[in-house]
């Protein structure tokens, strides 16, 4: 108890009783007692009332900060993984399209080549200055299957047809001046390589029927010949012919439709697109039995090229596709 509450307690003391006087009770003393320290405690409980709030506030604030500095933190290394994160993703995208740019504008590509189709034959000959034509130069032997000798150029393939032309000596020129006719002692043979350009024809099919001329019984007609497109005036010659010059020789469809107007047909490049989709939907079978056949191989090889696909079901014009090409 501090001094200043301590003075009313001994005032009140000083008021015992003198002697010959009747002595206080242990009761009113107690009650006194209580009396005094229930005064002391109202006075002091603002006080510690106070001095507990704000010991109180202090812890609390204290906690808090420390859990919010803590949070902070948490955020700022979260905040700055993904930063780093997506700022390497963006120069990784910056350099692919900088190397992209670069392929571009100095590397070959197929449209960067397409002005050098009118010197090609001047650029192909300069490459090949100084070595010698496979195609030109002295006929090799016919009957040597061997490679020719450096300066022979090189033999035909004999697996193809042969268009013999014979040019003889006239018969009244093949009498000696002697008299005596000439008798053919051997011959010289040279081999050109031909080439019959292409040729647009129509296959026209024609079934008879027949009928009893009485009419007994129901008229006769041979079954028309299986087609790879039912009701479809392409033929499987153009067909192949058409899957090869796109597919193989990479040639559009566009050219191709020119390509066929130069023989004066007119075939619309839509009409050659549904063609070469219902060939594809014909042909899946083999295709199901190559696959089936590529995946029983211990190694395949792939290529993974990007594609644009318009008008997919489900999907932007813009998204990216991809093409796998398979090979065993």
């Amino acid at each position: 108890m501090s001094e200043r509450h301590a003075i009313p307690l001994l005032s009140n003391l000083e008021t015992a009783p003198q002697p010959g006087e009747l002595p206080i009770t242990i009761e009113a003393f107690h009650v006194a007692l209580q009396a005094e320290r229930e005064k002391v405690l109202a006075e002091l409980r603002p006080t510690l009332e106070r001095e507990i709030t704000e010991h109180v506030t202090v812890q609390i604030e204290r906690t808090v900060a420390a859990q919010v500095e803590a949070h902070r933190q948490a955020l700022e290394a979260s905040f700055d993984q993904r930063v780093a994160a997506g700022v390497a993703q963006k120069v990784q995208e910056i350099l692919e399209q900088w190397r992209l740019s670069r392929h571009r504008m100095f590397g070959p590509s197929s449209e960067s080549h397409q002005g050098e189709l009118f010197n090609e034959v001047e650029a192909l000959a300069d490459q090949a200055a100084g070595t010698e034509d496979e195609h030109e130069g002295e006929p090799a032997p016919v009957q040597d299957k061997a490679r020719p000798k450096r300066g022979h150029r090189r033999a035909l393939p004999p697996e193809l047809p042969r268009v013999q032309i014979e040019i003889d000596v006239p018969e009244e020129e093949r009498q000696c001046a002697c008299g005596t006719p000439m008798v053919r002692i051997g011959e010289d043979v040279s081999e050109q390589l031909d080439i019959i350009p292409m040729q647009v024809r129509v296959i026209r099919t024609v079934r008879p029927r027949y009928a009893c001329p009485k009419g007994d019984q129901a008229p006769v007609q041979q079954p028309a010949p299986a087609q790879i497109l039912p009701r479809s005036n392409f033929s499987a010659g153009f067909l192949a012919m058409m899957a090869v010059v796109k597919y193989v020789d990479g040639l559009p469809l566009a050219r191709f439709e020119k390509v066929m107007a130069r023989h004066h047909v007119d075939i619309p490049r839509q009409s050659m697109a549904r063609a070469m989709i219902k060939l594809a939907q014909a042909l899946q079978p083999l295709h199901n039995l190559a696959r089936d056949t590529l995946l029983e191989a211990p190694v395949i090889y792939m290529d993974e090229t990007t594609v644009q696909v318009l008008k997919e079901p489900g999907r932007s014009p813009t998204a990216k596709s991809y093409m796998w090409v398979q090979r065993g």
